[in-house]
């Protein structure tokens, strides 16, 4: 029987597609292989056997960054890192420059510049820091600097390791019908499952019950669910972006140690206080080693999802106000021949201004065909990067970023 890495969304049941799909803002891949998912899934991290680990965050970024940097030197490959502007993405940054001897490059858009101005000031100018791309779409740069000779590091899945934002206060959940919801669990709270709806709970405990460290509070609960049925989605979301058409792209946190490193370490190492904000503190001391400045200590937990996108496109990612960018802004887009930009313009304008409907649920925008009449043979959502692309493809510029 055939396994699949990415499944149309029509193959999951349907209380998985309305009520899980939504919360864990994509697919949902099963790691623990207790839950029918409705296909045959293909992990491509397993969860390791737990054992005793006892090596620091710091040092586990230092074996991540050194076992990259060597496979970049044997395949002649120049490491480029995709800079979110968040803290996973630039711990990525810092291991290779304190562990290596690696040169590197660097992406960066206005959006990420924003997020740490400070950190941006600093790494433009580091000796070791030979290139950076100034990013519009990420994906796009991806398809044209498709080169063997390259090796792209993102950011993913840090966030999964240190927990998710899953039923948090500030979760905006967008559910089927287009309506959101909004949930308010106390992941401090030793009353587990408090706040969660009956029915997922139900769903989600055979996952549960395979967990390999205590769950001492909501925190540590959301935290096992996000590492078990987040991870897949976080380590394919770029390659998927950019239609599987990259080569060497590596997540910097998709290792064995950074996977037992957050079986190791529960809420009280990696949220000291019960304090949001100082979520991630492991890797804030992981940077300031790196750089100290007191900058540092500042940041917080942001939504790096958005630095996917345009700038423009703000924190809840809607893919039109990207296309209106597009249609917007000519001067930023001078590498595509105007004939082609004019006629993709006129298309994006006819989208925008006559916005398909949305059918029952189906197969994945991926797979939908797109007629004169904007009528779509799928599970249309007005922000997936799939519309643009089929978009652009069909206008011949799939090579063009």
């Amino acid at each position: 029987m055939t396994s699949y890495v990415f499944p149309r969304l029509s193959w999951y049941p349907e209380f998985v597609m309305d009520q899980i799909v939504p919360v864990c803002m994509g697919r949902v891949f099963d790691r623990t292989e207790s839950v029918d998912l409705g296909f045959n899934q293909k992990i491509i991290s397993p969860i390791p056997e737990m054992k005793t680990y006892t090596a620091s965050w710091t040092e586990t970024c230092a074996t991540r960054a050194i076992e990259l940097a060597r496979i970049a030197k044997e395949y002649d490959q120049r490491i480029t890192v995709t800079c979110s502007g968040g803290m996973d993405s630039t711990s990525a940054i810092a291991a290779f420059l304190m562990y290596t001897d690696e040169t590197i490059d660097l992406t960066y858009s206005d959006s990420s510049i924003e997020e740490w101005p400070e950190f941006y000031e600093m790494i433009k100018n580091h000796p070791r820091v030979d290139r950076i791309f100034h990013v519009t779409f990420l994906p796009f740069l991806f398809m044209e600097e498709n080169s063997l000779h390259r090796m792209w590091v993102g950011g993913d899945p840090g966030d999964i390791c240190f927990g998710s934002k899953m039923y948090r206060h500030d979760q905006i959940v967008y559910t089927a019908d287009g309506s959101d919801r909004h949930y308010n669990v106390d992941h401090w709270s030793t009353d587990l499952w408090k706040g969660i709806p009956d029915d997922h709970r139900e769903w989600y405990e055979p996952i549960v019950e395979k967990c390999p460290v205590d769950i001492e509070n909501n925190y540590d609960l959301t935290w096992w669910l996000g590492f078990a049925i987040k991870w897949q989605l976080c380590t394919t979301r770029l390659p998927m972006m950019a239609r599987f058409r990259i080569a060497n792209f590596y997540n910097f946190f998709d290792s064995e140690e950074c996977q037992l490193w957050a079986m190791n370490n529960n809420s009280h190492t990696k949220c000291p206080d019960e304090n949001w904000d100082n979520l991630k503190h492991p890797t804030k001391e992981h940077l300031y080693l790196f750089w100290q400045d007191e900058s540092v200590w500042r940041q917080v937990k942001r939504d790096s999802l958005r630095h996917v996108w345009p700038d423009v496109v703000g924190d809840n990612g809607r893919f039109p106000q990207w296309l209106q960018y597009f249609c917007d802004n000519p001067d930023q887009f001078k590498m595509i021949p105007s004939n082609r930009y004019e006629r993709l313009r006129e298309n994006i304008l006819k989208f925008l201004t006559h916005p398909p409907k949305r059918p029952p649920r189906g197969q994945g925008v991926a797979e939908c065909d797109i007629d004169e009449e904007w009528n779509f043979n799928g599970d249309w959502q007005p922000w997936d990067t799939g519309v643009f692309l089929k978009l652009w493809k069909d206008h011949g510029l799939e090579n063009h970023y």
